[in-house]
């Protein structure tokens, strides 16, 4: 990847006095430049590029930037390569200049793969120049991107595809800048959303004084977009549409202490409101009890993101991990009965319900003696609400529920995806994790460690309910509870499902 890349540099040469000039030569992402923002989620590959590889089934965005002087005449260069299908949700946002509230950048991305030239003043973005759909086949793609600013006024967009010889000139737009004398950040933003992994990686940046470059169009360039007539981006919707928002994990029976539960999903590709929702539960007669708004919920929602509700925040924080404490809202809600009940989520002008379910405890996993404090999960956001099936108990290993975050239980096996239980691996503090990655949720695990006399010597899993995929713990302790001794020993699991699905695992480690 680095000799086409390098290739690409030889090609297009670019100013020596440069400002900013990173290759991204060392180990760590600060090794050559001072980079701020959120380094932990970025890294350099062994190759010696940028990569951002978005968290496994989370959504949001993630940035990097660093400081550069503004001129009157500017050129910006940046390699892009996006290994994954792009949408209005899922891009990479190449800020460059920012003057009277307005921020100027480049997008590598969008529903149709376009690279484009944009900017947003406030909470309005425009569309300057629309380039070449460059990123949308959902496959590698390797990409020049240049932009240059001519007398602070003057922008032109060019991009150089892997097997051109020259820039192709996407368009270009007048602005009227004030220069500050100054300068500001470049940043680069990539943004993710839950179903969809996003490997972005980035080489070769440059930002130089511009001192010669194409001919500008004869044309007359078209001048700022007036305000009333702007081009937004992903405009938040009026109002939510049956299916957008959904039942996504329920907690009626909580631990004595506790505080129920009701966690929503944004399966949408938009962010939606929830100021126009209300949570109801449905009568016997088919009536629909006290409306419960959603109005104080001032924030939308994201794509792919999750809303907890609750009526007592401390009763949910004492007993399960919050790994998005800003998704979690304290509020007015309908008591949810521990065997059964139906709960509605509608619109409050319309009545039309945007999500119903009719929950029963005997939805829970059959090893689940106890249901105290064990939430139920939906496995698969794209299934019907009301299959029961498509309900199980949050998994043992995750504390029995995961308020506002990935569940457990969530199906994320595609076709021909192999799995299973991969061999234990030792930690730094001496206990050994297993990780594992099943085709369907809801076994349960029994996992025992034999010597090489077959002789049974500890006790891993006793009739655990294991998530769809996770990793099981072991502190590496025999049945008396003292660790075992440094030898080969064989580890046997056993997995049953309640649909009478059963699985058998044996493999030998070493144990040090």
């Amino acid at each position: 990847m680095k000799q086409i890349l390098l290739l690409f540099s030889l090609l297009c040469p670019v100013s020596l006095f440069s400002q900013l000039n990173e290759t991204f030569s060392g180990t760590e992402v600060t090794s050559d430049h001072p980079w701020e923002g959120d380094i932990s989620l970025f890294s350099v590959h062994p190759s010696g590029y940028l990569q951002f590889i978005s968290p496994e089934g989370e959504a949001g965005e993630a940035s990097l930037y660093i400081p550069i002087t503004y001129g009157d005449d500017m050129m910006w260069e940046i390699d892009v390569m996006l290994d994954f299908k792009t949408s209005n949700t899922n891009y990479l946002r190449i800020h460059v200049y920012s003057s009277d509230n307005t921020a100027y950048f480049i997008q590598a991305g969008s529903n149709t793969g376009q690279v484009s030239f944009r900017s947003l003043k406030g909470s309005t973005a425009y569309s300057h120049i629309k380039g070449r759909e460059l990123f949308g086949d959902g496959a590698s793609s390797f990409v020049r991107i240049r932009l240059t600013l001519e007398k602070n006024s003057v922008w032109t967009l060019y991009t150089l595809k892997a097997g051109e010889t020259t820039f192709h000139t996407e368009g270009s737009y007048k602005s009227d800048i004030r220069s500050t004398g100054q300068g500001g950040y470049f940043s680069l933003l990539c943004r993710y959303i839950k179903g969809r992994v996003t490997y972005c990686y980035m080489d070769n940046i440059t930002v130089v004084p511009y001192l010669t470059g194409p001919s500008l169009p004869e044309d007359p360039l078209p001048e700022d977009p007036l305000p009333e007539d702007p081009e937004p981006e992903d405009p938040e919707p009026s109002m939510v549409e049956q299916g957008e928002i959904i039942f996504n994990e329920l907690l009626p029976n909580p631990y004595t202490g506790g505080s129920e539960y009701i966690e929503l999903y944004n399966r949408s590709g938009r962010p939606l409101s929830l100021k126009g929702l209300a949570i109801a539960t449905r009568k016997q007669d088919q009536s629909v009890s006290t409306a419960y708004p959603l109005s104080s919920i001032l924030s939308p929602v994201e794509a792919g993101r999750y809303v907890l509700l609750t009526k007592g925040k401390a009763g949910v924080a004492s007993f399960y991990d919050l790994r998005s404490p800003d998704v979690l809202y304290e509020l007015k809600l309908p008591v949810l009965a521990n065997t059964l009940s139906t709960l509605l989520l509608f619109r409050l002008h319309d009545g039309t319900v945007i999500d119903e379910i009719s929950y029963a405890s005997k939805w829970h996993a059959s090893s689940i003696k106890d249901q105290k404090g064990v939430a139920l999960e939906r496995i698969d956001p794209d299934l019907p609400t009301q299959d029961a099936a498509n309900w199980t108990s949050a998994a043992q290993s995750a504390g029995y529920g995961t308020p506002g975050y990935l569940n457990s239980q969530f199906r994320n096996v595609e076709e021909g995806e192999s799995t299973g239980f991969d061999p234990p691996l030792l930690t730094e503090n001496g206990d050994y994790l297993m990780p594992y990655h099943l085709d369907q949720a809801g076994y349960v695990c029994n996992a025992y460690l034999y010597n090489t006399s077959g002789n049974r010597v500890a006790e891993i899993a006793n009739n655990e309910l294991l998530g769809q995929s996770g990793q099981r713990q072991w502190n590496g302790n025999a049945f008396n509870g003292n660790r075992l001794q440094t030898g080969i020993y064989i580890l046997f699991i056993e997995l049953y499902h309640t649909n009478g699905k059963k699985k058998q695992y044996k493999t030998t480690f070493l144990m040090k």
